[in-house]
Formats: C-alpha cells, sequence, structure tokens
C-alpha cells in the first residue's frame, strides 16, 4: 500500500539517498534508464578516430560496412562479439560489449552498401533470426548445464550471437524495403524517439506510485498502467515538442519556420510580361 504523495516521496530522504553501489532502479536518485546516455557521449569520443577516414577514397570503413550484412560476414560479426563480451564488466554492464554494437551501429549507416546487402537477404536473415530465437529462449535450461569456460559454451554463445545479427540485419532489411519511404508518421515518430525515451520511465514511475494502490486484480493494474502511460507519455511529449527551449533539451532540432510569401502583386517583368 502507498502512503503519502509522490511529491513526498521525491523530497524525502529516501530518493535523495545517494550510495556508491546502490541501485537506483529500486529507489534512490540515479541516472536509472538514462545511463546510457553518458556511455553514448564516451563512446562518440572514443570512436572519433575512427569516423575521420571513412570519406577518404578507398575507405576500408565502406568495404568492412558490406561485409558485415553479407553473409561472409555474419559468423565473424559473432565471433567478435562473442570475445568483446568476454572482456571485464564495469558496474554490472560491459561497456566494451555496447561499444561493439555502436560501432557496428555507425557502419550500418556510413554507407549505402550495408543497407543494400541486408535488404538483398532479408528473406533469409529474419526468418533465420526468429527461429533461432526460439531456440535459443527453449534451450535456456541446457545451456545454463554447459561448463564454464568449456568449447561447448564457446560454441553456443557463437551461435547466439549469429541469431542476434541476423536477427538486426532482417529487421533493417525489411524496414528498409517497406518503411523507406515519405510518412507523416514516420516524421513524427523519428523526431520524438528522443524524447518519448527520455520521458517513458517518468511517466510510467509516477502512474505506478498510485496505481499499484488501486484494489483491482495485479493484471488490470498493468494493461492500466500500459494504456495510460503512452497516453500520457505523448501527451507530455506533444506538449514539450511546441517549446523551442524544450525541443533543444530533448534532442530535437528547432521548428523551422513558416515560408510567409510575398503579399505584393508580381510584376510584368516577374510575371514573365516584361
Amino acid at each position: 500500500m502507498v502512503h503519502g504523495s509522490y511529491l513526498h516521496y521525491l523530497v524525502g530522504g529516501d530518493f535523495l539517498q545517494v550510495e556508491f553501489g546502490r541501485d537506483d532502479y529500486y529507489g534512490g536518485l540515479g541516472t536509472g534508464h538514462l545511463w546510457f546516455i553518458i556511455f553514448l557521449f564516451v563512446f562518440s569520443l572514443a570512436a572519433l578516430p575512427i569516423w575521420r577516414g571513412r570519406n577518404r577514397p578507398g575507405s576500408r570503413l565502406v568495404g568492412l560496412s558490406r561485409f558485415l550484412a553479407h553473409p561472409a560476414g555474419w559468423l565473424a560479426t559473432a565471433i567478435a562479439l562473442v570475445a568483446v563480451e568476454a572482456l571485464p564488466d564495469l558496474s554490472g554492464k560491459n561497456p566494451f560489449y555496447y561499444f561493439a554494437f555502436f560501432v557496428l551501429g555507425y557502419l550500418a549507416l556510413c554507407s549505402p552498401e550495408f543497407m543494400e546487402e541486408a535488404r538483398r537477404w532479408a528473406w533469409l536473415t529474419l526468418p533465420l533470426g526468429v527461429a533461432g530465437d526460439v531456440w535459443w529462449i527453449a534451450a535456456a535450461d541446457w545451456r545454463y548445464t554447459l561448463a564454464d569456460p568449456s568449447v561447448g559454451l564457446t560454441g553456443v554463445m557463437a551461435a547466439g550471437m549469429t541469431i542476434r545479427w541476423l536477427l538486426i540485419l532482417g529487421l533493417l532489411g525489411w524496414g528498409s524495403r517497406l518503411l523507406d519511404r515519405p510518412s507523416k508518421t514516420l516524421e513524427y515518430l523519428a523526431e520524438g524517439s528522443y524524447a518519448i525515451y527520455i520521458l517513458h520511465q517518468t511517466v510510467i514511475v509516477i502512474l505506478a506510485f498510485y496505481l499499484v494502490g488501486v484494489d483491482v486484480p495485479w493484471t488490470a493494474q498493468w494493461w492500466l498502467l500500459l494504456a495510460a502511460s503512452v497516453v500520457v507519455t505523448f501527451l507530455v511529449y506533444e506538449g514539450l515538442r511546441r517549446v523551442g527551449w524544450l525541443r533543444f533539451l530533448f534532442g530535437m532540432r528547432p521548428r523551422r519556420k513558416p515560408v510567409v510569401a510575398d503579399p505584393r502583386p508580381a510584376s510584368g517583368a516577374d510575371a514573365g510580361l516584361g
């Protein structure tokens, strides 16, 4: 049962406590779901030397980009990810593993060759990725019985990484085929994706603070929370996207001013009559 108001929780001692090693997902002041923004900032700085050569004639980045989406590169990419995942964690998170996907994401967009290959093989990568994911989940109990370290576990991890990469390639390929066209809906969602992400957890936490006290089954609470959080998050986004300085804070570009037509009548020369 919830006691007190949400404002009391924010200014009370529990939320404002900062303890090293404390998981702020379960209370307390911290970065919460925005931890990855700090990672992205560091990753961007660390990756600058890589991107400097992308526009040079004969850049290897273009060839590497195409290789990643070609069948010859699927297993090689997976093996590289397995090796990176084995590196040490930092406070429960593996920055090297995340950095690897950051680099892969950039390579996917640094040349059109990647998307050409992704579209070409989408008919195969998506079904293989989905089927492999089903197997990965179904075989969870068996996977946990494998000795660590062992050749068997290494092979299974390589298979799992291949499945993940195929699923990503398949989604990108079919997304490019079906959604790569002008659309007001996609334009709206693309602009708001970052802001929606920033807002959604705060909205969920505030709504959940009060919904957990409602005397209904937990399944009804879940559906209420899901529906309300979507509606409220988009309503808040609709409000902030109309304010210039808030647009900047939430990663949106300044709104373009509408072009006002000149009300003066065109002269004879301008009208092609002179």
